[in-house]
């Protein structure tokens, strides 16, 4: 089965079940989130797509985060 792919401008906000979903996190040591990638098939407007969504962190600068009371 061939899925159609999105444009990397469109994120489906809402769409029907999801399958073949895949996701990564990469947290380095200090807990800084460096990446997210999430990939997954469904069906948007009767037609069948593969969603990709990613997001990098690349420079922080002079952030301070507190932790929150559930991680402690």
């Amino acid at each position: 089965m061939e899925l159609s792919t999105l444009p990397a401008t469109v994120i489906p906000l809402s769409v029907s079940e999801a399958w073949n979903v895949t996701a990564q996190v990469v947290v380095i040591e200090t807990g800084l989130i460096r990446s997210v990638q999430v990939r997954y098939d469904t069906t948007i407007r009767s037609e069948q797509v593969h969603v990709e969504i990613r997001h990098r962190t690349r420079t922080v600068r002079n952030t301070s985060v507190n932790r929150p009371e559930w991680a402690a």
